[in-house]
């Protein structure tokens, strides 16, 4: 009994996992949505505010820091299963959250379907969208607007003197995007149409590269909780500023 009270007191944000990398949460969210789980929200708070919007949604929705066993159980009994993932944005101090379900939640006004085409799961500062592709399942790609973003700066490559800032600008791309499959295909189409505006320019000799990786699955979750990665967070934030403040001034 003694064991199970303290358990019980056991705060939810020790009991989480954090998540390894961007890649991990996006990960993550594929599993969700194959298990049909496709209502959620969305948010950013600021870091202070972390801890506490998670033992709320913990208190609301047990399931989010429960074991695969009691998750099975209730959606045996069609309780809704809930889980609860949070990201640090860059610049430090503010983290998205989402919170999927595979029922709607009355106590959640706000929840949108990820399978309608307006209200796809958008992550990383609306940088990826995740989309289903008929027979491929669900994947993630750049949104229109960063898809955008990287056509621009291709064509204003294309359009320099320096033939090698094309290559600069592509392989910069094919680094920095996270290739799962439909971002993958939206970055070959981007070479591929930076690559017919160099020979259109009689930048013929350009050799823009137009293979890209293949996603590497690495770990979803960290080793440490994300009540750690909250203090870790808040260390970093502390010593920027102090680091800023130290800096000499010359005004």
């Amino acid at each position: 009994m003694c064991w199970l009270y303290i358990g019980f007191m056991v705060r939810a944000v020790h009991r989480m996992r954090a998540l390894k990398n961007p890649s991990g949460l996006m990960r993550a969210l594929l599993k969700c949505l194959s298990k049909k789980q496709f209502f959620f929200t969305t948010g950013v708070v600021e870091t202070a505010k972390v801890e506490a919007l998670t033992e709320k949604f913990v208190r609301l929705y047990p399931t989010i820091a429960e074991s695969s066993s009691y998750r099975s159980a209730m959606r045996k009994t069609r309780q809704p299963v809930v889980d609860l993932f949070w990201w640090p944005l860059t610049p430090r101090g503010s983290w998205e959250f989402v919170l999927i379900s595979d029922q709607r939640l009355p106590k959640e006004p706000k929840m949108q379907d990820a399978r309608r085409r307006n209200q796809r799961i958008t992550v990383l500062n609306g940088y990826y969208q995740c989309v289903r592709k008929p027979g491929d399942g669900w994947t993630w790609e750049m949104t229109d607007e960063h898809f955008a973003w990287w056509h621009r700066q291709l064509m204003r490559a294309v359009s320099k003197e320096d033939p090698q800032l094309v290559i600069d600008t592509a392989n910069r791309m094919r680094r920095v995007v996270s290739m799962y499959k439909g971002a993958r295909i939206q970055v070959l189409h981007l070479l591929g149409e930076a690559q017919r505006a160099c020979k259109t320019k009689g930048k013929r000799d350009v050799k823009i590269p137009m293979s890209v990786p293949i996603m590497r699955f690495l770990p979803v979750y960290s080793n440490c909780s994300l009540h750690e990665q909250i203090l870790s967070i808040k260390r970093e934030t502390v010593d920027q500023r102090s680091r800023e403040q130290s800096q000499p001034s010359f005004s």
